[in-house]
Parts: structure tokens; sequence; C-alpha cells
């Protein structure tokens, strides 16, 4: 649902939206989400970060006024988000702080992927369906 327009001085240029989910095989139900649909661009990255941002306090809002440790973004969240399309190094290192320090965002302790020791594969999909590599099934032995 529409949740307001974003616009810039009289012309409308994006809508805040506010999605939900009702029903999936995959994901929660009734989860919430808010983000910005900007008309030329599709989903607005930047003000995903901003508002995240924000929400974690590795961005600074202050009023109108939104800043990332020295640096002042701009008064208004587009024109902060506008910054941020101009300096996209400043975004990368937002982004970063808001993943976490390995860059995938909030990982469990005991996760096996949380220090990097992903499984290794040594044949795709493809490659095996293609028929172009041979499958060796180890009969489990009790």
């Amino acid at each position: 649902r529409r949740v307001e327009s974003i616009k810039q001085g009289s012309e409308v240029i994006g809508n805040r939206v506010r999605a939900r989910i009702v029903k999936n095989k995959v994901a929660a139900p009734f989860r919430v989400a808010e983000f910005d649909i900007m008309f030329n661009l599709g989903i607005s990255k930047m003000g995903d970060l901003l508002e995240i941002g924000v929400d974690q306090g590795i961005v600074k809002k202050s009023g109108a006024f939104y800043s990332y440790g020295d640096t002042k973004l701009g008064q208004g969240r587009e024109n902060s988000k506008e910054f941020l399309i101009q300096h996209p190094e400043i975004a990368a290192s937002v982004e970063g702080r808001i993943r976490g320090p390995n860059g995938t965002g909030n990982i469990e302790e005991g996760d096996p992927l949380s220090n990097g020791n992903a499984p290794h594969v040594e044949n795709s999909v493809a490659d095996i369906l293609s028929g172009n590599t041979s499958l060796e099934l180890e009969d489990d032995e009790e």
C-alpha cells in the first residue's frame, strides 16, 4: 500500500510503500516492510541504507539533518539520498557497517558459514544435468 508520496518541489517522484507478507512458502507470514519506490529508478537502495543506518545508530539523524561520523549527508531524506548516490564510497562504508564485519549481516555464532568456510562443490548443477561430469555415489557402510 502507498503510505505517502515522495515529492521534489511540487512534482511527485516516488511513493513510500508498506508491504505485508500474507501467505508464502518460504517466509514468515505477517511481516511488514517499508521502502521507497522511485518512478525512474525502482526501489531506492540509498533510502534503505539511510533508514537502516538510523535504526542501528550508524547514521545520526538530528532534526532533518543526517550525518555519518563527521560527514554531513544533507538536510532532509531526499538530499541525503542524493549525497549517497554522488558519493558511492560513503554509501559502501555505511552498507559495510550495516552488514557487519564479514559482509553477510547478522549471522549466528554457531553458523558454519560465519567464519567463511562455505561447503565446497566440485560440480555445478548445469554440468551434472548436461552429463558433462560423472557422479560417484558412495555407499554408507553401517
